[in-house]
This record gives C-alpha cells, sequence and structure tokens, in this order.
C-alpha cells in the first residue's frame, strides 16, 4: 500500500507517485528507513524489554548514522 501508486480515483497532486514519496516530501526521511528503525527497536524491546535506546546502540543494530543526528 505504501509503495504503491495512488488509487486511481485521487486526485491529489504535488504529493510524489506514493504515499512512500508523500511521507518523504513531507518529512525529508524515506519511510523504509523509518520501518526499519521501528523493526530494530521491535526487535530489541521484545529480546531484552529495553525501551529506550542510545544512538550507539540503534547505530550497532545497522542503522544509518543519517538517521541519528547528533543532539
Amino acid at each position: 500500500m505504501w509503495f504503491s501508486p495512488w488509487a486511481l480515483r485521487s486526485t491529489t497532486t504535488g504529493l510524489g507517485v506514493t504515499p512512500a514519496e508523500a511521507f518523504e516530501i513531507a518529512t525529508g526521511v524515506e519511510l523504509i528507513e523509518v520501518m526499519r528503525l521501528g523493526a530494530r527497536i521491535i526487535r530489541r524491546s521484545s529480546d531484552t524489554e529495553q525501551v529506550r535506546f542510545t544512538r550507539d546502540e540503534l547505530l550497532a543494530d545497522g542503522g544509518a548514522p543519517e538517521e541519528f543526528p547528533e543532539a
């Protein structure tokens, strides 16, 4: 759904070809990267019952540095 073209009945323009493109236009972040981050967080929280994560932990899980800018 997120990566498929908009429904034919949609008359919205300027939001990209797919809902995922609209998300990136609105946020500056690719939707797939947010989904990957969510999967990492779910995996860590399920395995260790951890709900707070450091930048270094997320990078160690395979996150890209641009996903987690230093504060």
